[in-house]
């Protein structure tokens, strides 16, 4: 049997976001879903919350279109989820959720801007952001989704010439476990 997929339209973000919270396997193979639609007050809220198998807390937010307004409602919708940490662990105590892990966040888009892109880095020393592309797909059987992890390390033309030179390899940002706390953020954007 075959199956002829064409390109869907103007998927609604519920629509995107329904399909994943029924195969989350798509973002993580051990994310397990604990909630939807939560965050902070007057903001739009995280799509989906999950917890990954190292025990960390992922916030899952679905994109139609990202400008740079979406950092910035990022950022806030991390903060808030990092201040509530301690909370979400125990709501959900049956997950285990390790309040010592920064939460990451996982952005599902259809796609992204260079600019997007090179912003994540400046963060991601601090905050893991994980970015996937979707494609909406539809075929006589159904509507569906498909998934693809997307690299957000942008190297610049200087780096890539000293790495290939043999001089040197493109700088990339590390990651530690350390609480970034509401006025870092607001210096950071300052």
């Amino acid at each position: 049997m075959t199956f002829i997929l064409k390109k869907a339209e103007d998927p609604e973000k519920d629509e995107i976001a329904h399909l994943i919270e029924n195969n989350p396997t798509l973002l993580d193979a051990g994310l397990q879903l604990i909630g939807k639609k939560l965050g902070p007050r007057n903001d739009p809220p995280w799509e989906l919350l999950g917890v990954r198998q190292d025990r960390r807390l992922s916030l899952i937010a679905v994109e139609t279109r990202v400008t740079d307004r979406t950092i910035l409602q990022l950022l806030r919708n991390f903060d808030w989820a990092w201040e509530n940490l301690e909370n979400f662990a125990r709501i959900y105590a049956s997950y285990g959720i390790d309040t010592d892990q920064m939460p990451c966040v996982m952005i599902i888009a259809p796609s992204y801007p260079l600019f997007f892109k090179k912003t994540l880095n400046y963060l991601s020393y601090r905050i893991k952001v994980n970015l996937f592309t979707y494609r909406f797909l539809e075929s006589e059987k159904g509507r569906g989704v498909y998934m693809e992890p997307v690299e957000k390390r942008v190297v610049s033309y200087e780096q890539s010439v000293k790495a290939d030179a043999g001089t040197g390899t493109p700088r990339e940002g590390f990651s530690k476990n350390v609480k970034v706390t509401t006025e870092e953020i607001m210096e950071f954007l300052q």
